[in-house]
């Protein structure tokens, strides 16, 4: 008996790492000979940038720096604000078991708590813990069977399974550069702090080609002779990346970051200093999916001839839902010097997700917002901070069904806005609203058939078994396990005992099973 088999290759992705590392960066800052002593710290903000990173074996190996800002009042006749700028170059390794030269790495980071200590009036310390999420994706391939036949077909046990593979991963870099002016026309007299950040981000998936397009948003915190402003300009940036093998009905996401931002203020065209430039290089990291449905055998015999089954285990995972909404974070914020609040110059809002987990019929996103706000009081120095970490938490409805069991929920937050309100003398509410996104992917795994051997020659031994078997049907039995079991098919015992194809047995039940000749 010759069987003639069909084939059909399935690639499935593991993560060889898939694990969150903590860094402590902790470093001693001297105050630069240019500037005055210390006389009260006001803020830290720290902002991380990974700037390398590479595969060893079994291990992840990243490299970049915290860069820190601090804001001070300075102990001089004025008691002026003055700003130091760091960075604290870091190098981490990450495990990652069975990870070598052909892994491709997804790492995410964020700041989740900043702290300092001020040794003297001309060094401080600041400690940041930063958090890694490392991934190493491993694309690997199987072949199943998907059909087996010939002159008689074969009993076999059909299964169906959806496969959801990271298909193409690549990280894209464009820079940015421009000229802008701040509001009001007031000159700059010196830059104290400035961040830039990507909003409003936007993805169009094309063949062969992923279309970008955000803006990027620069905020700066100057002095103009003497009194502190701010100001917020937006860049709009459109940028076509090429990705190989994409389609546009693929599953496509991307995580954007700003690396190497730097802001210098310049002469405006009418020679005043009411302009500054602005370079950034702006890192789109684009993942494509593949998702596949496809029918496999996973069991199969023959009731006459003694065939060999090869099997193999197929882990493939399936996209259940992907799911996003808007979270809001409100709280108010309080000075604890007893200072009354007569202006707010800059408010700042860093947020990130920290857990997802499904609950109920929804995706339970949480994390936490770092709330920093700079005002004017009424006190003797005249200028206060407050810092707070404002947890949050919200649910996100599934918009389908899902049954599978011990689900991974995949879950990120983007700052989409923030405002603030003075809510009595020494207090401030704040509002921020957070876009979050959540994928729920279940993992299965399945054992189907990769190989079928026949030797024509050998056929089934019966001599022992009986003309008639009467059997009484167990809790569980199926039809097909039955006549696998007595070498014969259910369709013989179906025409025997007179039953529909397809009938659902019950415990008890009596069969007959005649013997195949």
């Amino acid at each position: 008996m010759s069987i003639e088999i069909s084939r059909e290759s399935l690639d499935y992705t593991s993560d060889k790492c898939g694990r969150q590392l903590q860094y402590i960066s902790d470093c001693d800052i001297i105050v630069p000979d240019s500037q005055p002593d210390v006389l009260r710290i006001l803020e830290v903000q720290a902002v991380e940038q990974i700037n390398d990173k590479s595969v060893s074996r079994d291990y992840i190996n990243i490299g970049g720096y915290v860069s820190y800002n601090i804001l001070y009042v300075g102990d001089d006749e004025e008691n002026a604000l003055y700003s130091i700028d760091y960075s604290a170059p870091f190098t981490q390794q990450i495990p990652a078991k069975g990870a070598d030269d052909n892994v491709k790495c997804h790492i995410t980071s964020h700041i989740v708590h900043t702290e300092y200590s001020l040794h003297n009036s001309r060094k401080l310390n600041v400690k940041s813990a930063v958090n890694f999420m490392a991934h190493a994706y491993s694309t690997e391939g199987i072949s199943v069977v998907t059909y087996a036949g010939g002159e008689e077909a074969l009993p076999c046990r059909m299964g169906n399974i959806n496969s959801f593979n990271v298909a193409n991963m690549a990280e894209h870099s464009f820079h940015i550069e421009e000229q802008c002016q701040v509001a009001d026309g007031f000159e700059i007299s010196r830059i104290l702090r400035y961040s830039v950040e990507t909003s409003d981000t936007e993805l169009k998936v094309v063949v062969n080609k992923v279309v970008v397009n955000g803006n990027l948003v620069v905020k700066m915190l100057y002095l103009s002779d003497g009194e502190i402003c701010t100001s917020v300009n937006e860049i709009p940036f459109t940028q076509i990346i090429d990705a190989e093998s994409v389609q546009p009905d693929m599953y496509t996401t991307a995580d954007f970051c700003i690396k190497n931002p730097e802001v210098t203020r310049e002469l405006d065209t009418d020679a005043t200093m009411t302009a500054f430039r602005v370079n950034a290089d702006v890192c789109v990291n684009v993942i494509t999916y593949d998702e596949r449905n496809i029918d496999y055998i996973s069991d199969i015999y023959s009731p006459d001839y003694n065939i060999g089954v090869h099997r193999v285990d197929v882990c493939a995972s399936e996209l259940a839902d992907a799911v996003s909404g808007q979270c809001i974070v409100s709280d108010s914020v309080r000075l604890d010097n007893g200072d009354i609040i007569e202006k707010v110059y800059s408010l700042s809002a860093d947020s990130y997700a920290d857990g997802a987990e499904v609950v109920g019929d929804g995706i339970k996103v949480s994390g936490s917002t770092n709330v920093s706000v700079l005002c004017k009081t009424d006190g003797k120095v005249g200028i206060s901070a407050v810092n707070k970490k404002v947890p949050f938490s919200c649910v996100l409805p599934l918009s389908r069904e899902f049954s599978g069991n011990e689900p991974r929920c995949v879950a990120g937050v983007i700052t989409e806005h923030s405002s603030y309100s003075i809510d009595g003398a020494d207090s401030i509410n704040v509002r921020v609203v957070l876009k979050a996104s959540a994928q729920l992917i279940s993992e299965q795994t399945v054992s189907a058939v990769a190989d079928i051997d026949c030797d024509e020659s050998v056929r089934v031994d019966k001599s022992s078994q009986a003309g008639i078997t009467v059997y009484f049907v167990q809790s569980g039995d199926e039809m097909w396990d039955i006549a696998k079991r007595y070498h014969t098919t259910s369709e013989e015992i179906s025409s025997v005992n007179k039953l529909e194809p397809g009938v659902k047995l019950s415990p008890g039940q009596q069969l007959l099973i005649p013997k195949r000749n």
